[in-house]
């Protein structure tokens, strides 16, 4: 009985363990790793060598298309009861609406101007990292300076001979640029022109563009906008930064260049038309200025390449699809709650049945065992793929590890949570065990025991066998009478 009650108080204790552990990972989703998705989009670019102006969309053989900034777009939606909600019109909803989605897209068009740039293909961080020194050491001899490449503000090394690439941007209304450096112009629409060096080394090198309604937030799962966000947008109650740091809750990291109205914006990139035709789309706010920013890399610790783990920008990938497994958490989840309730069904039921039947009880025990083992097998794998991102997060630019601090507090969480999950199921089975074998042989042990019957117990029966025998003699004794008359 002892075994049972606490196995029965560890089964309980252990469904309540995974499911908060499922509820914590659940809240837990891949929307928290799009920060390390950006970021491997900024390492896996070359920075930029030259601008030009695209014709009719297109670039010559050498240069791309520059994609300037991302449209998230809209969900598919209905408008029902003078409400609008996410999802699309059942046939049961009387008198609704359905609302289109509008698909999300890159933006290539800037205040009517597209632009084709130079990079070099196939060349990422990675290369050119392993061609930087620290901010204020020199470069090798044959080699020069050509501006900050990271966040961690190591300096990129070029040989003497190569051009470097940009260094600084900027876009205004003077024909003529400043004469600090030799800089190239181009001339953009609504009288505004762009001029363009790689003579700044004390400036950042440029990688990518983005455009946000003020400077970025710190989370990049943030959106820095001062007017309400459209109930069927995909970035709806996202649109205010909420976290900050020792500088505030935006991103220094960029440098701004330019600004034109949302509504300039959509109309260049063919989304104005979808936009407004939404129903009940605030309007208002397409008069929402738009601001243009450049960055250069990511800072990556520069020992995460040349350490013995080899790591690579395509583990940043590998590390989100490596945790973003949520069939394994709620199959292993549900199938352990399942076997807790056949469990408990189990214990109950065969403790009830004939202990003789040994074959039955040693099915049921194996059957469990192999089950138990496989919620075993799943908790350990979650643990190591704990651990590898874990060894992964300290590669990352200290100066940004806001970035990651929501990734290592709910790993925190799981992994106490996957180590408590695995002690209590041990636990548990190993109780399952010993109030199995108690019930098996205990109980067997006892019935082939001789009864021992108390005195009161043998008084009782002899009482009543004497009840007995003096009933019989007294209808005996009737009977002889009533022969004799």
């Amino acid at each position: 009985m002892f075994f049972k009650s606490i196995f029965l108080l560890y089964s309980f204790l252990s469904i309540f363990s995974y499911i908060y552990s499922l509820f914590i990972y659940l809240k837990f989703n891949s929307k928290d790793f799009d920060s390390i998705s950006i970021n491997k989009d900024n390492l896996q670019s070359s920075p930029i060598f030259s601008i030009s102006l695209s014709l009719n969309g297109q670039c010559n053989e050498d240069s791309q298309m520059l994609p300037i900034g991302y449209f998230f777009g809209t969900s598919h939606g209905k408008y029902h009861k003078n409400k609008i909600k996410a999802g699309k019109c059942k046939k049961s909803d009387s008198d609704c609406q359905n609302i289109k989605k509008i698909i999300e897209l890159n933006m290539y068009k800037w205040d009517g101007n597209s632009f084709c740039v130079n990079k070099k293909t196939g060349l990422n961080y990675e290369y050119y990292l392993n061609n930087s020194v620290e901010y204020n050491s020199e470069c090798n001899i044959g080699f020069k300076k050509c501006g900050i490449l990271d966040t961690n503000n190591r300096i990129l090394c070029i040989e003497e001979n190569n051009d470097c690439p940009i260094n600084k941007i900027l876009i205004n209304n003077n024909t003529l640029p400043p004469f600090d450096y030799n800089y190239k112009t181009l001339n953009l629409k609504n009288n505004k022109f762009l001029h363009y060096t790689n003579e700044a080394i004390d400036n950042e090198i440029i990688v990518n563009f983005t455009i946000s309604a003020g400077i970025p937030c710190l989370d990049p799962n943030e959106i820095n906008t001062e007017y309400p966000q459209y109930i069927l947008d995909k970035t709806f109650k996202r649109y205010s930064c909420s976290h900050k740091n020792e500088n505030g809750f935006n991103d220094d990291i960029y440098k701004y260049l330019d600004f034109i109205l949302k509504s300039q914006l959509y109309e260049d990139n063919n989304i104005y038309n979808q936009i407004i035709n939404l129903k009940n789309y605030p309007l208002f706010s397409l008069n929402e200025k738009m601001r243009l920013y450049v960055r250069n890399y990511f800072g990556i610790n520069k020992n995460c390449f040349e350490n013995k783990n080899n790591f690579a920008l395509e583990e940043l990938t590998e590390l989100k699809e490596s945790f973003n497994k949520k069939f394994l958490i709620l199959a292993r989840t549900y199938i352990f709650i399942a076997l807790e309730m056949l469990l408990i069904l189990n214990i109950s039921i065969i403790h009830s049945v004939n202990p003789g039947d040994k074959y039955l009880i040693i099915f049921s025990n194996i059957v469990f065992c192999v089950v138990f083992g496989v919620i075993v097998v799943l908790n350990v794998i979650i643990l190591f793929y704990i651990k590898e991102i874990n060894s992964k997060l300290p590669c990352f630019d200290e100066k940004r590890k806001f970035e990651f601090l929501k990734i290592k507090q709910s790993i925190k969480k799981i992994k106490y949570l996957e180590l408590s999950n695995l002690i209590i199921v041990c636990l548990e089975l190993c109780f399952f065990e010993c109030s199995q074998i108690y019930f098996f042989y205990g109980r067997r042990k006892k019935e082939n025991e001789p009864r021992v019957m108390s005195f009161d117990r043998k008084l009782n029966i002899a009482q009543k066998n004497c009840n007995i025998s003096t009933e019989h003699k007294n209808e005996t004794e009737i009977n002889n009478l009533n022969s004799q008359n």
